[in-house]
């Protein structure tokens, strides 16, 4: 489940980030803002369709691990469901974030393949929290990939249901609105001509 997400985050951060800086580099987001459909709007939508995709991802990566290596779910369909679009949601709104921070495609590139080895390693995705200095660990509370792999194991390896994940489900979901409140933000002061 580790490498899953830390997989997700690396394509859905590259994907978000570098895709809006290249609309921009080929005039297709400045036509958009056009529309009256309002740069928020046509934002989000963007962000929607990464959305989809990575969730598509994460649970088809998943589930080949379950069928292929009998890797355990969890036993509620609903919660391993919902832990996944939380933890994609979570990649989205970074990946905003990022794109919003570069000024250029190569910026994006640079800037994501450090966000995703930072939140990865954080997170706990290539190693068990445990392993890092009190400091660290307490700082990696603050790091939504902590809780995606704290969620993942609640799930996976403690076999809790979606009521055993609940809380972790609510500290995605508050991170995935609050990146996504900030990336708006960012994008519209640094590359928005609204």
């Amino acid at each position: 489940p580790g490498f899953t997400i830390m997989f997700t985050l690396l394509a859905i951060i590259f994907g978000v980030s570098m895709g809006l800086h290249e609309e921009r580099e080929w005039g297709t987001l400045p036509r958009l803002l056009v529309a009256p459909a309002g740069f928020t709007w046509i934002l989000c939508g963007k962000l929607g369709a990464r959305f989809v995709l990575g969730f598509g991802q994460l649970v088809l990566l998943l589930l080949w691990a379950h069928f292929l290596f009998d890797v355990s779910l969890g036993p509620s369909v609903s919660g391993f469901l919902l832990l996944s679009a939380m933890i994609v949601l979570g990649c989205v709104t970074l990946g905003l974030v990022v794109g919003g921070i570069a000024r250029t495609r190569e910026q994006a590139q640079s800037l994501g393949l450090a966000a995703m080895m930072i939140w990865s390693g954080m997170g706990g995705l290539f190693w068990p929290p445990d392993m890092m200095p009190n400091g660290l660990r307490l700082a990696a509370e603050g790091f939504f990939t902590t809780w995606a792999m704290r969620g993942m194991n609640d799930l996976v390896l403690r076999d809790q249901g979606l009521a055993g994940i609940a809380d972790t489900l609510g500290v995605l979901f508050i991170f995935g609105v609050g990146t996504l409140l900030i990336g708006l933000w960012i994008f519209r002061v640094r590359h928005s001509a609204r």
